[in-house]
């Protein structure tokens, strides 16, 4: 992301410039939610709505009521535009309203049903099962004839390219470039699938006959195609390490597991080389630009580090993910739960600690059943037993045992 180059003309003081900035956006809210309501909005292309959507969304602060309010309106105006409807069901989605996403993607499919593979992914997560399964088959089949075009389409490029001995450089070398980027792109999207469908495999669908042959395929057909093209292969290997360890196979999911979490550091650590070396004018291009595997992924790995027995491993993973963001809830207990495998337990305590204090803040303590709030309140419980069986360390500097014992007492109702 850009940053915006700062005005030369700093006539406003911070405070006066911020103010104007409030009223600015209350401004534009207001006049926002009477164009979202107008008559006149049905003359307005799709495109006018995902603008303005897009636009809510990356303001700071990003206002999702009104953007979702204007997908909402473009969907009731363009009632059969698939843009439209899978962004909106994609919102739908995230705000928790499961059931009319749901509405709005099978009427995309309805509406597409040989075309976009976006609308078939957003619905297989939405639904279980083989009903689940079926729909990323669907999104797979698009994919790869998708994958199938672009190769055809980069070799005839490449041709060209080396027959008019550009080697690389003019218009047919960049064309070049772009479908490369696509491929990289639908490559990814394959992965993902069949990573979904071998977790289906292992979750909704583990009492299926088919079930371990099935997972395994699609282990094997993600692993291909990540080692292939360079794709997503952090995700493909992590549901490698969960297969094997669900079959018993520790050292194999400890050695995918491993190189999963070394993978993603690469990542991380090019991604800051990246940020230091490049001016904010000059981004970096898609060929440069590393992709980050998401911190679902990496929390999901540094579970399977633990149940490996790669505590320290799994610590170091999820520790860049509290790092990028520091109220995740899952992260801190994933933490806690590799210090204490870790036999360091005064730091696993503090983690839990700062972890209760994290529920309380967000109101999610209230929830005592919640499933965090009881692994935090029992794991507490596990670890602090275990730091009273620790022998206690003795000081070998008499004096300072001396010096400690003559310290005054201090009161803590001061």
């Amino acid at each position: 992301m850009k940053k915006k180059k700062q005005s030369k003309r700093q006539s406003l003081t911070p405070q006066a410039a911020l103010s104007a900035r409030s009223a600015a956006a209350a401004e534009l809210q207001k006049a926002g939610a009477s164009e979202a309501s107008s008559a006149d909005s049905s003359s307005l292309p799709p495109s006018f709505f995902l603008q303005k959507a897009e636009s809510l969304l990356n303001a700071f602060p990003p206002d999702f009521a009104l953007a979702l309010k204007f997908l909402k309106r473009g969907v009731s105006v363009h009632p059969s535009d698939v843009s439209l409807l899978v962004r909106t069901a994609e919102m739908l989605s995230e705000e928790g309203q499961l059931e009319e996403a749901k509405q709005l993607l099978q009427r995309a499919i309805e509406v597409e049903p040989d075309r976009n593979p976006e609308k078939f992914f957003y619905l297989a997560q939405i639904e279980e099962g083989r009903e689940s399964l079926e729909l990323f088959r669907r999104a797979v089949t698009l994919l790869e004839t998708a994958l199938q075009s672009l190769n055809a389409s980069i070799a005839d490029a490449e041709v060209r390219d080396k027959q008019a001995c550009h080697s690389g450089q003019g218009a047919t070398a960049a064309a070049v470039r772009l479908l490369k980027e696509e491929r990289r792109r639908v490559v990814r999207q394959l992965v993902d699938a069949k990573c979904s469908m071998g977790e289906l495999f292992m979750t909704d669908l583990c009492d299926a006959e088919e079930a371990e042959d099935a997972c395994k395929a699609q282990v094997e057909g993600a692993l291909g195609l990540a080692e292939a093209h360079g794709a997503g292969l952090p995700d493909a290997l992590h549901l490698q390490a969960s297969f094997l360890k669900t079959t018993g196979d520790i050292d194999g999911a400890r050695a995918a597991a491993l190189r999963a979490a070394h993978l993603i550091h690469t990542q991380l650590q090019r991604r800051e080389e990246l940020l230091r070396l490049l001016p904010s004018s000059s981004p970096a291009s898609s060929e440069e630009e590393e992709d980050v595997s998401c911190r679902e992924l990496r929390v999901n790995l540094a579970r399977v580090l633990i149940d490996v027995q790669e505590a320290d491993a799994a610590v170091l993973l999820v520790s860049s993910c509290i790092e990028e963001d520091d109220q995740d809830a899952d992260s801190w207990l994933i933490l806690a739960c590799g210090l204490y495998k870790a036999k360091k337990f005064a730091a696993a305590r503090d983690s839990l600690e700062h972890l209760q204090q994290l529920l309380t803040s967000t109101g999610l303590a209230a929830e005592a059943d919640h499933p965090v709030c009881v692994h935090t309140r029992e794991l507490l419980r596990i670890v602090m037993e275990e730091e009273k069986k620790e022998p206690q360390v003795e000081d070998d500097d008499d004096d300072a045992w001396e010096d400690e014992e003559e310290a005054p007492d201090v009161d803590m109702n001061e």
